[in-house]
């Protein structure tokens, strides 16, 4: 098991703590600068005109690696470890609308970020996230590399 305080960078920034599939909280950078500025808005902007669920998911999901690289000193491996639920759906499906509703929807809201990112009041995908978030993770395509 990765020791997520011996695994943070000197310039950890507070934010989300989310539970990863390693049992352990991490946090997720709530406020990102510099370059890490224009990739945020990116991500969200990727979010909001998702097409499909899975599109939407893996957006989220990138936007998850970013906040946590921004945080943490985690390599590819690392990272597919601790994002890689397995067969446990619940585990999953529960980090996946946690990230959406404590990370995402509060980046879009905020002031930082509201002119550059179209913000509906819910993803157009919503309503079918549980059938289909389970297998996003553990999709072979899918490994981080």
């Amino acid at each position: 098991m990765i020791d997520e305080k011996g695994m943070r960078r000197s310039e950890f920034v507070e934010g989300v703590k989310v539970q990863l599939s390693d049992g352990q909280f991490w946090t997720l950078a709530s406020d990102v600068d510099g370059c890490e500025d224009t990739r945020t808005a990116g991500l969200l902007e990727l979010i909001y005109q998702a097409e499909d669920p899975a599109e939407g998911l893996r957006s989220e999901l990138a936007l998850t690696i970013l906040l946590l690289s921004r945080n943490y000193h985690l390599d590819s491996d690392q990272l597919y470890g601790l994002l890689d639920f397995g067969v446990d759906q619940a585990s999953r499906n529960a980090h996946q609308r946690h990230v959406h509703q404590f990370v995402v929807e509060p980046l879009a809201r905020s002031r930082k970020y509201q002119s550059q990112v179209a913000q509906p009041t819910k993803l157009p995908f919503a309503s079918s996230r549980p059938s289909w978030a389970a297998r996003l993770l553990s999709a072979a395509s899918l490994r981080i590399s």
